[in-house]
C-alpha cells in the first residue's frame, strides 16, 4: 500500500462512516433536531466515504476512478476493495 494515501484514506474513511452511520441510524431517532440535520450529515458521510475510497484504491495501485465507481455502492464498496489484492507488492 502506498503510504503516501494511507494518512488521506484512514481521515476520509475514519470520518466518512461514523458520519453516515450518525445521520442515518442515530440523529432521525431525535426528532427536536432540525430536519435537515441527518440528510446532511449522510450526504456529508457519503462523500467522505466515496473519496475515502478513492484513496484506497489509489494506496492499492488501482485507478482512482474506480474507487469512486466502487465506492458509489458505499460501505460494500469499502469492503470490496478492502478484499482487493494490493499490487504495490
Amino acid at each position: 500500500m502506498l503510504q503516501e494515501y494511507q494518512k488521506s484514506m484512514n481521515i476520509l474513511i475514519g470520518s466518512g462512516v461514523p458520519l453516515f452511520i450518525l445521520g442515518k441510524f442515530i440523529l432521525p431517532n431525535f426528532p427536536a433536531l432540525p430536519g435537515i440535520l441527518a440528510p446532511t450529515a449522510v450526504l456529508a458521510g457519503y462523500f467522505l466515504l466515496l473519496f475515502g475510497c478513492r484513496a484506497l484504491a489509489k494506496a492499492k495501485g488501482y485507478s482512482g476512478t474506480m474507487g469512486l465507481l466502487v465506492g458509489l455502492l458505499s460501505v460494500l464498496g469499502l469492503l470490496i476493495l478492502l478484499l482487493m489484492k494490493d499490487k504495490n507488492k
